[in-house]
């Protein structure tokens, strides 16, 4: 049995990661922004131990004892165009935080990134050798975040990896707040009757993975740890 942390760990894809690993037998510490620990109660009320991700202290008692940690993606979705540099500074101080204490305590990270890292890129499909190119504030956060990793695993010896994560889907994602993806749009319309909004010339392709597929890649990538610092794309390698 291992203890594991889990940040952000109350939304869509933390709360099905943080139940698979306990359905393994470990110890799960979950940490999170009050207002998501109020709002999503975790789904299916697990039995482990929450608190506060804003709390420095919190952070430090996890990593003193954990074996390592998750680090889900922390950025407001899709904010108000207002709002977008808040969310960028919020999610990166909550990130470079949880790096600076992992490297204290030489937690090694398995951290969310996303296919948005890429930007525009003509190179289809997307390589994990490809130049990234951000096109939004969330995008440049994340590369941003995959930048840091690679800093404190080649500086400080800190075991990372990376998922960049493409299109996911599954259950109840519109009902936990989480659906701002294509498909969720697409099942909204749906169920209120109104057209399908699909942009551009419709010639796009995408590609989705399952969200009981992505929780089976970030449990995988605790095997890879300890190789050199890699990213890795979580797809289906089918674009539709």
């Amino acid at each position: 049995m291992a203890n594991y942390l889990v940040a952000n760990g109350c939304g869509y894809i933390g709360a099905r990661l943080v139940k698979a690993l306990l359905s393994l037998g470990h110890s799960v510490k979950v940490l999170d922004t009050r207002e998501r620990i109020a709002r999503h109660c975790l789904v299916d009320c697990y039995p482990l131990e929450v608190g506060e991700l804003l709390n420095p202290a919190e952070i430090d008692r996890a990593m003193s004892y954990v074996d390592v940690c998750f680090l889900l993606d922390p950025f407001v979705q899709n904010p108000a165009r207002t709002r977008a540099m808040e969310s960028f500074e919020c999610a990166r101080s909550i990130s470079y935080l949880l790096f600076e204490r992992a490297v204290n305590y030489q937690v090694p990270i398995i951290f969310s990134s996303s296919a948005s890292v890429y930007g525009s890129s003509p190179s289809l499909p997307f390589k994990e050798c490809d130049t990234a190119q951000p096109q939004t504030v969330h995008a440049v956060y994340l590369r941003s975040l995959e930048l840091l990793a690679k800093k404190c695993s080649l500086e400080n010896a800190l075991p990372t990896v990376g998922l960049r994560l493409f299109n996911v889907y599954g259950p109840r994602r519109l009902n936990e707040g989480a659906g701002d993806d294509v498909v969720s749009h697409l099942v909204r319309s749906t169920l209120e009757c109104r057209p399908m909004t699909v942009f551009g010339d419709g010639n796009q392709c995408r590609d989705f993975i399952y969200i009981n597929d992505v929780v089976n890649h970030f449990i995988a990538a605790l095997e890879t740890l300890f190789q050199s610092p890699k990213l890795y794309n979580v797809c289906n390698g089918r674009p539709i």
